[in-house]
């Protein structure tokens, strides 16, 4: 059980007061049947962001002498839903020397290697992973080699062309299982098979981890899935209190602001900054976000606390585009970031050079929910609660500017 902040307004003097409720943030613990369709989105898009996977596998081939089995490990690397993937495995055995004292050794029974085209068209498409329960199917056409070594006989080769189908299912952010099935065919259509060797099936299965995902301009393109999660959470448009009238910034989707916020992936952190070219610091960058979208936020992080409208700071009950407060020490907040959908968020960090995404699930993502104390919703709130504190009021608050983060380093 942790214990949170929610910075409420009391007057003219604004106050902390402390919760016992737990952040319903669980969301990876349980896999059972009675798992949220959320979490299975946040699933698929968590796999969608890694562009490299290393994974071990066992498989069975039907085209070798003996259908031997092979363990073996494969490296895939993605552009996209296009992948190009490495393989390789081996069938281990216990060679005796026949007449002589001598223990068995192990020796290479059979071996296959691979060069693989993959196409994963759900990749970037979560949603209809999530349709599908978590799995994302693929199909694949590349070319290798295979071949047995009998007891007391040569090595027997040959090289081959394969085609097939698999399908990975998504377990935590990071690691997978999988499955695939490829048929093998000499590269020669008029090869006379070796005795035993056969056009035929390979079956695989084993488990994959995901690394590689992008938090950089040079990944920039990866953020593409979370950015649809967004859009379609952006479109929950929050009401005003009843009899407002409605707001001109309530047309501001989340997944623009997240767009906007995107664009500045890998720019540099920056004490005091808000500046694109020079750096931003946390407070500058969301600043600088909003302004674009015509939404005028204060300055600091602290005078940030009281703008929009309160909203729990817990994850099941954040909307893409609400921001997040932190507090380093205490309850006095000195850091903010914007909610990105899929359990992440997107700030400027001192710990994190710059301008970059953030999972919560991860450790490091751990270290911002201990700290995190409230969160406000500036989309869709009235315009006089947004900018309230972004005029002259805003000089009679803290103006301390916001101190780096001490969060651990990704």
């Amino acid at each position: 059980m942790a214990t949170y902040y929610q910075r409420e307004p009391s007057g003219t003097t604004f106050a902390f007061r402390v919760s016992n409720r737990s952040p319903d943030i669980d969301m990876i613990s349980n896999r059972s049947a009675t798992l949220l369709p959320a979490f299975v989105l946040f699933t698929a898009i968590a796999s969608a962001q890694q562009q490299n996977a290393v994974g071990i596998f066992v498989a069975r081939n039907d085209a070798l002498p003996g259908t031997p089995k092979l363990g073996g490990i494969a490296f895939t690397s993605y552009a996209g839903p296009i992948g190009l993937r490495l393989s390789g495995g081996l069938h281990v055995t216990q060679k005796g020397d026949f007449g002589e004292e001598r223990p068995p050794r192990l020796g290479v029974g059979a071996w296959t290697a691979d060069a693989d085209v993959v196409v994963a068209p759900f990749r970037m498409v979560p949603v209809l992973t999530m349709l599908l329960a978590g799995f994302s199917p693929n199909a694949f056409v590349g070319i290798g080699g295979h071949g047995v070594r009998l007891q007391g006989t040569p090595d027997t080769s040959i090289a081959t062309w394969s085609y097939g189908a698999g399908v990975t299912h998504s377990l935590f952010s990071v690691l997978g299982v999988e499955a695939s099935a490829r048929y093998r065919m000499p590269l020669r259509d008029n090869q006379v098979l070796p005795a035993g060797f056969k056009s035929e099936w390979e079956y695989r299965a084993g488990i994959t981890i995901g690394f590689g995902g992008g938090s950089s301009n040079s990944n920039r393109r990866s953020q593409s899935a979370a950015r649809m999660e967004s859009a379609k959470r952006g479109t929950r448009v929050s009401r005003g209190a009843p009899g407002s009238a409605p707001s001109s910034r309530s047309s501001v989707s989340a997944a623009r602001v997240i767009d906007t916020a995107d664009d500045y992936l890998g720019t540099r952190y920056r004490y005091g900054g808000t500046s694109p070219t020079t750096g931003f610091d946390c407070s500058g960058f969301v600043q600088h976000v909003y302004a674009r979208h015509d939404l005028n936020l204060p300055r600091t992080s602290r005078q940030m606390a009281q703008a929009g409208r309160s909203v729990a700071p817990r994850v099941n009950a954040l909307r893409t585009g609400d921001l997040l407060f932190f507090a380093q020490e205490g309850s006095i907040v000195d850091h903010v970031a914007i909610y990105a959908g899929g359990n992440r968020i997107i700030h400027s960090s001192s710990s994190g050079a710059g301008v970059r995404y953030d999972d919560l699930d991860s450790k490091r993502g751990e270290y911002f929910l201990t700290h995190l104390v409230a969160a406000r919703r500036v989309l869709g709130a009235e315009r006089a609660l947004i900018e309230a504190f972004a005029g002259e009021n805003a000089k009679t608050l803290i103006t301390d500017l916001d101190p780096p983060d001490r969060a651990p380093a990704p």
